[in-house]
């Protein structure tokens, strides 16, 4: 069966696809309940309503699960809806094309996955070498590393996400050395690597990206912290000094109380750390925003609530 991309539909068309349910509620309109979702393959979500609500239709309707839609295309101010006439969770005798519905990351993985290496083996420090060893040498903590998203909806939210979030800050890194050559590299790049690690219990992101119970109630720092002391823990004459330093970087690298950082970054390496962070990662999101949100003939995105604004791009210059 012809997937129908959500990012290609035509208004008015009627569609039959496979799509992500990522949610679903019965709500109540002016005259009559409605049953809301938000549908996703890998160009984005979409809203979508059915006004006729049917409550054992309802109840089966599984959360991060696919179903198949048969769907009328419309519009509600000024964005395209689905109305939809019919829908059922797979079962299966369905033939689902998963390269449809999950999006990755449009690096080369290979590529990515031999930069990150390169790195891993630039490490000088005895211990940080111990530690990433310890790490990288568990091949279902490394492929989950290698796999998982960097985010939920802003940034790099996509599978092999914060492999190549990660691969992007140690360039950045590595760039930074050259200006300030009193930086550690070492423990920059470890932190690197570390400093989002607990996301890889944070989501559950088989099918579609969504917090974990543990990362509702934990959240990806103070997973990250925990793991990461862990790990120095076992290793013998670990040095305090260069465990603490390592936890900082982790604790710090949201950069902000009001970002949910627990403590303020207070080394250089922190700094930095935080610094390369957000710059990957808002231009991530802000391209994504820029190629998946743009207005129908226009140069401007829709207002991003995110952001507080819209955003601009002149092809043309």
């Amino acid at each position: 069966m012809e997937h129908h991309f959500l990012d290609q539909l035509i208004t008015g068309q009627e569609i039959m696809s496979y799509y992500i349910v990522n949610r679903a509620q019965v709500k109540k309109g002016k005259n009559t309940d409605f049953i809301e979702m938000e549908l996703q393959d890998k160009t984005g979500p979409i809203r979508a309503v059915m006004w006729e609500v049917d409550m054992n239709v309802f109840n089966e309707l599984k959360q991060n699960a696919v179903a198949k839609v048969l769907a009328d295309v419309s519009e509600f101010r000024e964005r395209q809806e689905l109305h939809v006439k019919k829908i059922r969770m797979i079962t299966e005798e369905d033939e689902i094309d998963w390269t449809c519905l999950i999006e990755t990351s449009n690096k080369d993985i290979d590529k990515l996955i031999e930069n990150f290496e390169d790195y891993l083996s630039k490490i000088e420090n005895p211990f940080l070498i111990q530690l990433m060893n310890s790490i990288f040498n568990d091949d279902e903590l490394k492929n989950k590393f290698y796999s998982a998203p960097a985010g939920k909806k802003w940034h790099h939210c996509y599978k092999h996400g914060l492999l190549e979030h990660v691969v992007n800050m140690l360039h950045l890194a590595n760039t930074m050395k050259k200006f300030y050559s009193e930086l550690n590299l070492d423990l920059l790049i470890s932190g690197v690597i570390l400093h989002d690690f607990g996301k890889l219990w944070e989501y559950d992101s088989e099918i579609s990206i969504d917090f974990s119970d543990i990362g509702r109630l934990n959240g990806h720092i103070a997973m990250g912290y925990r793991f990461a002391i862990n790990e120095m823990d076992k290793i013998e004459n670990f040095p305090e000094n260069l465990k603490q330093q390592m936890g900082h970087l982790i604790l710090s690298h949201q950069g902000s109380f009001e970002k949910a950082s627990p403590i303020l970054p207070m080394t250089l390496e922190a700094i930095v750390l935080h610094y390369i962070d957000e710059l990957d990662a808002e231009t991530n999101a802000v391209s994504r925003v820029l190629q998946k949100d743009r207005m129908p003939g226009s140069k401007l995105t829709r207002y991003n609530q995110m952001m507080g604004r819209f955003f601009y791009k002149d092809e043309d210059i």
